[in-house]
């Protein structure tokens, strides 16, 4: 029985193979389409699902409610206060060192930096999953100065990874190497290059309000989080004497997904998009399966003869039904196979487009559910025509009758509608994402990103310490450089905040505001918008941070209007000339004298709030610095060099960071732009499988309406007028699918724009192009089918009439 519904079915293939190769080629793009989208969520939702005990591990994070500003970090001084909680099982602290310790090495005459060096607690293995390649992990955290590196950093040092015992020797220490490791795979939020042991001759933190450090605990299961959170806060708030912080625990494993805060150790990534692309992939599903429905369908109705004579012979109703989910089946199958071998050909440039590294794994469950969604999706999208196909009796069937039936017309009508209405929403979506971005990068941020050259992670030394460096003098004397200047933090990144900064009327307590250490010429090298008072500038010697005495220190400094704001003033000159403080330490008091008020500035990207910033002259907390030149840019390539040759000889970097402002810009929306690429290239390809299903049914719409097409033409009719007579029931399909689309859109694509601090308008227009632009793709699709049939001489028609 099966081999003779085969053998039917294969005929049948061979007999339509229009129809057949409209359904295969629609189901293997809309299944290879959803396959590949599917990858890139499976591969997004995995992250640090393999650490152990990982559904009762959190990370300890911050917000600072007076500034919003959030922060994954607190201070290691916090682990004596988390330990003793009885909810609280285990803790684990991962401190950045780089800043810290004199990570500049050598190992036999080569100069090499320790990237990514830090010092971690003991319990290490009981939070992360760590692969020994050589060493013991245990006894490399059991002594101070001694290393694990991970393998692509022994193999940067070393150049092999059998390097267990090697020393690294430092200006101050030397470094033993006792373990290496394998690199913690990708599908993590961590990242280090090598570790060490926590110890006190690091400078750690002393004070409640010094964040130096990603904190991690295990607690009970059952534990309520809100309370134990709040058991957290008790100390910082009798630190800071306000109730200005409120602690979060985040789930290790959604850390990556949901946890976009400052210092973040890697670029996170963006629960819209995964949820973006999952809808994208359900959308391609049901377009697919939407011309399979439309296409099975209206070729039944010109099988009504095949099944009324097999009824006439015999043939029951679930043998009829089960040749045509055979059918559906083996094309769902076929679609499938080939889908997975285009998948093979595109991962290249799909792994490329999402900056991940995915692949197939045929051994995996992921292919064992496509697989069964495979057949599954030939069953559901074949069920309805051949339940349709097989209800008639065999009278109405061999009589034409068939033909006359509104069903199938009302479900083809109403899939071509979902169709059109979702394809409709993604070209608005496409629109809006673009036209978004470049009105981000076309934005006012307060600061000027072009012609900006910025060297990132310099040792602060000397730099932002005197007035004056020969290293400042030499750069300043390169041909191109206009200018020049020291500074803690880049505009494209949060700044830290300072505590308990107070002015005259502020409260009891204090503010906590972003705060940025800078050199000379700060607005001129930034390109701010000065409002008010004047830039730091060596012609006034008290600018630069200097003591007055053991007690008190002073400096200049320049604040943004919304810091004006927020000390009471009704406008930026009114500041001018006045006073605020802050405490470097608990025993010294700085004193700020405000020259200078700027306009706002976007710091990072424009989902973060323009909040109150203050710039010091002179002083930073950080042990490293940037430098930011103001370049002509006609110079840019020489300019790299030239600081390339002076970093090396002045601070022995080989390899420094050096990137124009308006790419490091330009990389704070690449998220962002990678869902835009996505969009509008899955978008494409929806627009592609609407018109096959289009196609489809214009094609049975004309050779059903072929004799009437006929008798028009032998009337007089135009091929003109016999493509509108066809192509206006499409068309008012179409208008229908507006209806549908556009609310839908406006609200999702609304939810979307919220989460920027600036964003575009949805101009109506966007609208009525994408609704044009269906309408034209249909009435085109539509007309080139109608004047195909209309090209038959109408003798050919009707002459067995």
């Amino acid at each position: 029985m099966l081999s003779h519904y085969l053998l039917t079915t294969l005929r049948t293939f061979k007999r339509q193979k229009q129809h057949f190769a409209l359904n295969l080629f629609g189901l293997t793009l809309g299944l290879a389409a959803a396959i590949l989208v599917a990858l890139y969520v499976k591969y997004e939702l995995s992250y640090d699902k393999f650490q152990p005990d990982v559904e009762n591990t959190y990370r300890v994070e911050q917000l600072f409610t007076d500034v919003n500003a959030k922060i994954p970090m607190i201070t290691s001084k916090m682990n004596e206060y988390i330990e003793p909680l009885s909810q609280v099982l285990d803790v684990f602290s991962f401190i950045p060192m780089n800043e810290l310790v004199d990570d500049k090495v050598k190992f036999k005459n080569k100069d090499f930096q320790l990237t990514g060096l830090f010092a971690v607690s003991k319990n290490i293995t009981d939070f992360l999953k760590l692969e020994p390649i050589e060493g013991d992990i245990t006894e490399a955290l059991s002594k101070p100065d001694q290393l694990i590196l991970s393998q692509s950093e022994a193999i940067r040092l070393f150049g092999k990874t059998q390097v267990v015992g090697e020393y690294l020797t430092g200006a101050k220490k030397r470094w033993l190497v006792v373990a290496v490791v394998k690199d913690m795979p990708q599908n993590s939020h961590l990242e280090f290059s090598s570790l060490t042991q926590i110890t006190d001759s690091y400078k750690l933190a002393k004070q409640m309000w010094r964040n130096d450090s990603y904190t991690y605990v295990k607690v009970a299961k059952g534990t309520d989080l809100r309370a134990l959170a709040d058991e957290m806060e008790k100390p910082l708030i009798s630190a800071y004497q306000a109730d200005i912080v409120v602690i979060t625990l985040r789930p290790f494993s959604d850390i990556h997904l949901t946890s976009h805060t400052m210092s973040e150790l890697k670029t996170p990534g963006s629960l819209q998009a995964v949820k973006v692309c999952i809808g994208l992939s359900i959308l391609l599903l049901l377009i697919a399966s939407f011309n399979f429905i439309n296409m099975s369908t209206a070729q039944a109705g010109l099988r009504a003869k095949e099944v009324g004579v097999r009824k006439a012979l015999g043939a029951t109703k679930a043998q009829l039904v089960g040749q045509f989910l055979l059918e559906s089946v083996l094309i769902a199958l076929l679609g499938a196979l080939l889908a997975f071998a285009l998948v093979e050909l595109l991962l290249p440039w799909f792994n490329a487009l999402v900056e991940r590294n995915l692949g197939l794994n045929y051994a995996s469950d992921f292919i064992v559910v496509t697989i069964f969604i495979a057949p599954l999706l030939g069953l559901l999208a074949g069920l309805y025509p051949a339940l349709f196909i097989t209800a008639f009796n065999t009278k109405r069937v061999l009589s034409g009758d068939l033909q006359r039936g509104q069903t199938s017309v009302v479900v083809r009508k109403s899939l071509l509608v979902m169709q059109a209405a979702l394809s409709m929403g993604l070209i608005i979506a496409v629109f809006i994402l673009f036209s978004q971005l470049k009105h981000l990068n076309e934005v006012s941020v307060g600061y000027d990103k072009s012609a900006r050259l910025t060297v990132s992670n310099l040792p602060r030394k000397d730099l932002l310490q005197t007035t004056q460096h020969a290293f400042i003098s030499q750069i300043e004397s390169l041909d191109g450089v206009k200018n020049s200047l020291v500074t803690d933090s880049l505009l494209t990144f949060a700044p830290a905040a300072a505590p308990n900064i107070n002015w005259p009327g502020s409260s009891q307590v204090g503010a906590t505001v972003p705060t940025v250490g800078a050199g000379f010429n700060l607005v001129k090298t930034f390109g701010l918008n000065l409002l008010a008072g004047r830039d730091f500038s060596q012609k006034y010697s008290g600018d630069w941070y200097h003591r007055v005495d053991d007690k008190s220190s002073e400096a200049s400094s320049i604040i943004s209007h919304s810091m004006v704001k927020m000390m009471g003033y009704d406008n930026a000159q009114q500041a001018i000339g006045k006073t605020f403080t802050t405490w470097l330490s608990p025993k010294r008091i700085l004193t700020l004298t405000i020259t200078g008020v700027v306009e706002d500035i976007q710091f990072a990207s424009a989902k973060e709030d323009r909040g109150p910033v203050f710039f010091i002259c002179g002083l930073s907390r950080s042990s490293k610095v940037n430098l930011v030149l103001e370049i002509d840019e006609s110079f840019t390539t020489d300019i790299k060099n030239s600081v390339e040759q002076l970093l090396k000889s002045e601070f022995n970097i080989s390899a420094p960071e050096i990137e124009l402002v308006e790419h490091a810009y330009a990389d704070l929306y690449r998220m962002e732009n990678k869902i835009a690429e996505v969009v509008f290239i899955f978008s494409g390809l929806a627009i592609l499988l609407t018109c096959i299903g289009i196609f489809g049914l214009a094609s049975f719409s004309a050779q059903a309406r072929g004799k009437e097409i006929a008798v028009r033409k032998v009337l007089g009719a135009t091929p003109f007028s016999l493509i509108n007579l066809i192509s206006k029931e499409f068309l008012l399909l179409v208008l229908i699918s507006i209806g549908l689309a556009f609310p839908v859109t406006y609200w999702l694509v609304a939810d979307w724009l919220a989460n920027f601090n600036t964003a575009i308008d949805q101009n109506i227009w966007l609208y009525l192009l994408s609704a044009g632009l269906i309408a034209f793709i249909t009435w085109l699709t539509v007309a080139v089918i109608t004047f195909k049939i209309a090209s038959i001489r109408p003798s050919l028609t009707l002459r067995y009439e």
